[in-house]
């Protein structure tokens, strides 16, 4: 019985953490934006392969590619934020 209870405790703690640092990944300016970081232009978003597809399930990701730099680079979906009513 306690075994039980351990394992489900250990899942939900775990499960805990993932969100926590899913939401704070998500906040990040740094891993949101979709500025180049090397030339500062706006990036292109472009197809996304299996593995990127398969990491989305957990963590929202976008692929962008910038024209100028000529590189691929992944960034995190920003969370949604609802307006607040006036």
């Amino acid at each position: 019985m306690s075994f039980v209870l351990s394992t489900i405790v250990t899942l939900g703690v775990i499960t805990a953490v993932f969100f926590l640092i899913r939401q704070s990944l998500r906040r990040s300016e740094r891993l949101t934006g979709t500025q180049c970081p090397t030339c500062g232009r706006e990036m292109d978003r472009i197809h996304r392969n299996v593995v990127v597809k398969a990491i989305s399930s957990a963590l929202p990701m976008r692929t962008l590619f910038c024209r100028a730099c000529k590189k691929k680079r992944y960034r995190v979906k920003p969370l949604r934020t609802a307006a607040l009513p006036e």
